[in-house]
């Protein structure tokens, strides 16, 4: 007695309208006092610190400028950090170091350049800090308004987008993908383990054979995985 199996195989960017931009995209004119490279001053005593952020060939960074009494000062003498604190509550830090006239961060000042400012400095011998929002592209909407209008508030995250297209042709399997399973000596079947549509492992029992000649039974494994598709003996 013959049989067959047939398998197919599976395979397992500007700080807002409150800091100073750099560059030919300016925001409007903010309502704050400005220092000499047309930045925002923050004012101490005598103490002022200018922020600005340059980006005239380069990634935004800050650029903050010292002075008291009106002068400028080294800006080895000053310990700088700001804290950019943004919407989902991620909040970016930057630590400066001197250059020239000025103190910088290697860090970018990435957008959107909308967020709450937190500056904390050092000079000699004294703690200087301030605080304040640089918005930009932010509004208010009352809810009524949102309402009428249809406007709806969601958080962002992951998504499943799917898509359906219509494709003329033919599912065939790949040779590889295919294994025809025969008893190895002629014999009769004691027991197939699977049929049509079923799932098998490679290496998981599909038949169980006595031999015509030595009597001997024997169990014929899965070459692969996959699913049985066709089954007959004979």
């Amino acid at each position: 007695m013959a049989f067959a199996l047939l398998i197919a195989g599976c395979d397992d960017r500007n700080m807002n309208a409150h800091v100073e931009k750099s560059g030919p995209h300016q925001a409007a004119e903010p309502d704050y006092e400005r220092g000499p490279h047309n930045g925002r001053l923050l004012r101490s005593g005598d103490f002022a610190l200018e922020i600005t952020i340059f980006e005239e060939g380069v990634d935004p960074q800050f650029r903050v400028y010292p002075y008291f009494a009106g002068k400028p000062v080294d800006p080895t003498q000053v310990r700088l950090k700001i804290e950019l604190s943004r919407l989902g509550g991620r909040t970016d830090r930057f630590q400066f170091s001197p250059q020239a006239d000025f103190l910088t961060s290697p860090d970018i000042v990435r957008e959107p350049h909308s967020f709450d400012v937190t500056v904390a400095t050092d000079y000699s011998g004294k703690d200087f800090s301030w605080a304040y929002a640089s918005y930009e592209g932010r509004t208010t909407i009352a809810d009524q308004a949102a309402e009428a209008a249809g406007v709806k508030v969601e958080a962002a995250g992951p998504a499943l987008i799917e898509e359906v297209i219509e494709l003329s042709g033919r599912v065939i399997l790949q040779p590889q993908g295919r294994a025809e399973v025969r008893a190895w000596y002629p014999g009769r079947i004691k027991h197939m383990t699977k049929t049509v549509g079923e799932t098998v492992q490679q290496g998981e029992t599909l038949v169980d054979v006595t031999s015509g000649d030595s009597l001997r039974a024997y169990s014929i494994p899965a070459p692969m995985a996959g699913t049985v598709t066709e089954r007959g003996s004979g």
